[in-house]
Order: C-alpha cells, then structure tokens, then sequence
C-alpha cells in the first residue's frame, strides 16, 4: 500500500513540476530584455542546475541523519519557501522594466 502511494505522489509531483517548469521558462522569457537573453538564461539554468544537486543533497542528507519523512518534509519545506518568494514577484514591473531596458538599447 505504501509504495502505491509513494507511485501515486510521485506521479502527482512530477506532473506539478514538469507545468512548473514550462510556466517558470515562459514568464521568465517576458521579464527579460531580448537584448540580453542568452546572459539571462543562462543564469536560469545555472540556477536550476544547482537546484538539481541541492534538492537531492538536502533529501539525501535528512533522510540518513533523521529520517526520509523529514527528508521529505524539508523539500516540502523548500518548494512552500520558493512559492512564498514568487508570490512577490511583480510580473508586470519586470515586463515593464525589460521593455524599457529594450527601447532605451535600441535608441542607441
């Protein structure tokens, strides 16, 4: 029963952060100025590849030393941390602000 369980969440998790990904790529695409695209996606894979070593590393640390439900409450932990920041992301002033960054570029 446990491991259908553990199927299922995977499943659930997997297909919330797989939408997530695309969503986070496309509105980051809108906040950033054409002109400098390459420099920023590259710090967004960056980023994310660093988020790929520290997530397993803070599940794999936690659940050696405490226990995997902790380990699994620590990532639960992370993702309502990062949900939380987003929240104050203003979308539209970072759209406002890359189109200005593109106009004042273009002028020159």
């Amino acid at each position: 029963a446990i491991g259908v369980q553990a199927l299922i969440l995977g499943m659930l998790f997997g297909s919330i952060q797989g939408a997530s990904q695309g969503l986070a790529r496309s509105l980051f695409g809108k906040m950033v100025p054409e002109s400098r695209s390459a420099e920023f996606f590259g710090f967004f894979g960056f980023f994310g590849r660093v988020g790929n070593v520290i997530g397993p590393l803070v599940y794999t640390l936690c659940s050696i030393f405490i226990g995997s439900k902790v380990g699994i409450l620590a990532i639960a932990f992370i993702i309502l941390a990062g949900t939380l920041v987003l929240f104050r992301v203003d979308v539209e002033d970072g759209i406002r602000v890359a189109e200005e960054y593109e106009a004042s570029v273009n002028k020159a």
